[in-house]
C-alpha cells in the first residue's frame, strides 16, 4: 500500500516499512466507521435496501484497491 498520495505523513523518528500506514488505516477506519453509523440510521429513520446498497456501493467504489 502506497501512502504517497493520500495526505498521511510518516512519523517523525525511526521506523520500519509501515512508516504511515497506521495513520492511514485508522483514518479509513474512521470513515468506515462514520459511514457505517450514518447508514443505520438512514436505515432507522426508513430509508430503503436499494437506497442504502447505493450508498454501500458508492463507498466501496472509494476504499482504496491496495
Amino acid at each position: 500500500m502506497s501512502v504517497a498520495n493520500t495526505g498521511v505523513t510518516p512519523q517523525a523518528g525511526p521506523c520500519d516499512d509501515d512508516c504511515g500506514i497506521r495513520d492511514l488505516l485508522a483514518r479509513l477506519g474512521d470513515r468506515w466507521t462514520v459511514l457505517v453509523q450514518g447508514m443505520a440510521h438512514q436505515a432507522r429513520d426508513g430509508a430503503d435496501r436499494e437506497a442504502l446498497e447505493a450508498v454501500a456501493d458508492l463507498a466501496m467504489r472509494a476504499w482504496p484497491a491496495r
